[in-house]
């Protein structure tokens, strides 16, 4: 591993391994009467795979309810909505209470959604400024954001779509293949203004045992158990802006790990040139600044300054890892991008899509 050297910008340093591990927390879910199918309860035979994840990670699976109460509220950590019933699913005026009170009070929600009783889920997310619009394709959606529970994470297999509207409050973790937001979360680091955190994906099918040993539907069942059970993680990565393709591959920047202090952080580029020198820039803000009459530079608003120079490996990029030490400043953002020398490409410069590198404690 290499360390970082735009520590001088964010006060990172040495390269030290960094784990995390679930905490043992308790999921709660809605009984066979508020679900639409019989084995689709999280304690059903459709969620055997994603439940073994849960309790692998210290989780414990409490007693689905037919009723959302402050008492039953009360005894969980998670709650976990599975695909709600077009009859029975819609929450009354005290449990919509009862719900909004234990968010605010610190309890996560995961939203998983299914078009046909799109009015309850609606219903549900409305005081969060999150609501749903029936597309009904099969498919896979994209991640367009490095978060704990997108780590290692690419793809996603879904079964029947449904769009994702929100707020300024959320983060957009992935896109449907029509570019309609499909997972986004709402937490403190994405600007949510209360204790707890809501998690929501445009379909529910992702963990049930039809689908969750497709593409990485695996990965994020652990990775989203994981921050559930640990307080997620209030810094991120979150990509933007479009590249700057070449006939030798359009270069990809992502980051991985959790951005706060003592945290390892890492980058990862993909789809260089290979051999070729490469730049990383630096911006304290998102612009477009024209490099090419087909480029972009996508920091600002002060000029880009590059921080590191290196060549892409043989596969056409390489990977950064460094620890963010306890000192450093937070929040802050810094928005990177990478610029390749391709002389296959237009003007000899191909360029990566923007990455924003939001630190907080």
């Amino acid at each position: 591993m290499r360390s970082l050297p735009f520590v001088a910008v964010l006060g990172l340093a040495a390269l030290v391994p960094a784990t995390a591990s679930a905490q043992q927390c308790v999921w709660g879910s809605f009984d066979g009467s508020r679900i639409n199918y019989g084995d689709g309860p999280l304690t059903g035979a459709a969620h055997s795979t994603f439940r073994n994840i849960i309790q692998a990670n210290g989780g414990t699976i409490a007693p689905a309810t037919p009723t959302l109460t402050p008492a039953y509220l009360g005894t969980v950590d998670v709650f976990y909505t599975s695909m709600l019933s077009s009859s029975s699913g819609a929450l009354s005026p005290a449990e919509q209470t009862a719900l909004q009170n234990w968010i605010a009070a610190g309890g996560t929600l995961i939203v998983t959604v299914e078009y046909s009783p799109l009015p309850a889920y609606n219903a549900m997310m409305a005081p969060y400024n999150v609501s749903f619009v029936k597309i009904a394709q099969q498919g896979t959606a994209s991640v367009v954001a490095n978060h704990p529970i997108t780590t290692s994470v690419t793809t996603i297999k879904f079964a029947a779509e449904s769009e994702v509207v929100s707020g300024n409050d959320a983060l957009l973790l992935a896109q449907g293949p029509t570019q309609k937001d499909f997972a986004v979360v709402l937490e403190a680091a994405s600007g949510f203004g209360q204790a707890g955190r809501i998690l929501v994906f445009g379909d529910h099918n992702m963990f049930t045992d039809s689908y969750i040993q497709q593409d990485h539907n695996v990965q994020l069942a652990q990775n989203m158990v994981i921050w559930a059970c640990t307080g997620g993680c209030p810094g991120f990565f979150q990509q933007y802006g479009a590249a700057c393709s070449a006939p030798s591959g359009t270069p990809n920047l992502k980051g991985g790990g959790c951005p706060t202090p003592t945290d390892q952080i890492s980058l990862q580029l993909s789809g260089a040139l290979p051999g070729a020198t490469t730049f990383v820039l630096f911006g304290l803000g998102q612009a477009s600044v024209p490099i090419s009459p087909s480029c972009s530079l996508a920091n600002g608003p002060v000029a880009p300054a590059p921080v590191l120079t290196l060549p892409a490996g043989p596969t056409g990029g390489w990977t950064l890892s460094g620890v963010i030490p306890a000192a450093a400043t937070t929040p802050a953002d810094v928005y990177l991008q990478a610029v390749v020398l391709d002389p296959n490409a237009p003007f000899g410069l191909s360029a990566s899509n923007g990455l924003r590198l939001h630190l907080d404690a």
